[in-house]
């Protein structure tokens, strides 16, 4: 994977937030970001600083005519491209100087396009010690006549400004298109009791338009959270991975298991590019596949 930096003009610091907002970016450029991209983003001008860590959640694309962002200049500005992001952390442990950036990666500014990148693995992990960004510590354990509330038992700061987890039982036409395909069950545990069943987004909610059948799971609420967490996820073919983290707990069980329930149309079915995207963002499934097969 690559890292990239990326420039926000000093004429528009605002587009930092509503880019957060959002959760995407539209760049000026053909650059060819790619889903579990790592993207930094830089405040140019006076106020030059690292602002954030953020991870491509979908390849860059071709925007469409018509097509236009919430950009302070987006009725003169040539935008070209567009990819999806979702925060890591916008709470750096320092700010350096970009003269130490340069100096520690050898990556030098680009202000004909605003962008530089770097495959070096040890750039890579320099710039990710700039940031916190710990692995949760999870002790669950999950009793069918106990709904335990993971919102409370799960803290996040990578998450906390890209959607929040509670709350989400919303999109009710969603929910209910995906309690009718998946007959009213889990997909991963099969569990039945509506009352705990949530809509689940593959890629994530970006409004309307990816409240479809086929960008969805219909999820226990506690496998719902795990999901977003990318601790469980679900192969191209229709098969549970948890991750080794949640060893000695009951989540385990459904490792390497078919999903429980699935549609029966098979226009219905979950996106496979979509599951693929979603798993190739689970930083422990690259190792563990090697390990497992």
């Amino acid at each position: 994977m690559t890292t990239w930096i990326l420039w926000i003009s000093k004429e528009h610091p605002e587009h930092w937030r509503r880019a957060v907002e959002h959760g995407y970016w539209d760049m000026l450029r053909n650059k060819d970001i790619v889903a579990g991209d790592d993207v930094y983003f830089w405040q140019g001008g006076r106020g030059s600083q690292l602002l954030g860590w953020t991870q491509a959640t979908s390849d860059a694309r071709d925007l469409v005519a018509g097509e236009i962002g919430p950009w302070s200049d987006a009725a003169t500005a040539p935008y070209a491209r567009r990819f999806d992001f979702r925060l890591v952390s916008d709470e750096p442990n320092r700010t350096p100087k970009w003269g130490e950036v340069a100096s520690a990666t050898g990556l030098t500014p680009a202000p004909q396009s605003g962008i530089v990148w770097t495959s070096d693995p040890a750039n890579v992990a320099w710039m990710q010690r700039l940031f916190s960004a710990p692995t949760p510590r999870i002790d669950v354990r999950f009793d069918d006549t106990i709904q335990v509330k993971l919102e409370d038992l799960l803290e996040d700061t990578r998450e906390r400004a890209s959607r929040t987890i509670a709350l989400r039982r919303g999109q009710q036409e969603f929910r209910s298109a995906l309690l009718h395909a998946y007959g009213g069950r889990c997909a991963v545990t099969a569990y039945s009791a509506t009352e705990v069943l949530e809509a689940a987004h593959i890629s994530p909610h970006r409004g309307e338009q990816t409240n479809v059948v086929t960008n969805g799971l219909l999820l226990r609420a506690d496998v719902h959270t795990l999901f977003d967490l990318h601790l469980i996820t679900i192969t191209s073919d229709m098969k549970v991975r948890v991750a080794p983290s949640l060893a000695g707990t009951p989540y385990m069980d459904y490792d390497r298991q078919p999903l429980a329930s699935s549609p029966l149309l098979g226009e219905q079915r979950p996106s496979v590019q979509l599951l693929e995207s979603h798993h190739r963002l689970c930083p422990w499934y690259a190792t563990y596949q090697t390990v497992l097969f």
